[in-house]
């Protein structure tokens, strides 16, 4: 049901299982249900239940700092993303959860430490160049800015058709050598 989209017949079936015996697996997938549904508070209660059940479970805490962030609170969401990288610290997901939150809330060096750490686990990441080319932007770091937003162009067909329009652009309307 779940993968059809029927999340209310899928609840259904994961309601019932856990009434005959309690299961994180079951718990998690409720919680997940939940997120899915926007109903954030009840997806941090269903995952608190998974992970009561099985601590070392990462995607129940994982699921659980995304709702977190949702609700804003970003204490906890920052804790659960934290956990998730003791266990699993590649995790790619809770690394860039990590950063959007830090991000968020102005701390840019610590944000650009953790797209570094990101784009060394995973190169190719396009969204994680473009994050990272805002970051340097903001902490004066210009030049390192304008190269790193001239290598997400080579690979992001937005950024070409951007750099198309930005050549179209009279030269005197730029006042600085970065436009």
């Amino acid at each position: 049901y779940s993968r059809m989209g029927k999340l209310d017949s899928a609840m259904m079936c994961y309601n019932r299982a856990v009434s005959i015996e309690e299961d994180y697996l079951c718990w998690f997938n409720i919680g997940s249900l939940h997120y899915k549904k926007n109903e954030y508070k009840q997806a941090v209660i269903s995952l608190e239940k998974a992970r009561k059940l099985n601590s070392g479970f990462p995607l129940s805490i994982l699921v659980m700092g995304l709702s977190y962030s949702r609700l804003g609170n970003i204490r906890a969401a920052e804790k659960c993303f934290s956990d998730v990288l003791v266990s699993s610290p590649d995790n790619e997901v809770a690394l860039t959860g990590l950063a959007i939150l830090c991000y968020d809330n102005g701390k840019l060096n610590k944000t650009l430490d953790l797209a570094d750490r990101i784009l060394s686990l995973k190169p190719v990441n396009a969204g994680m160049k473009k994050l990272r080319s805002k970051i340097l932007f903001s902490l004066g770091r210009n030049s390192e800015s304008a190269e790193a937003v001239k290598a997400v162009r080579e690979e992001d067909i937005g950024y070409r058709s951007f750099d198309g329009f930005v050549q179209s652009v009279p030269v005197e309307l730029f006042d600085d050598r970065f436009g």
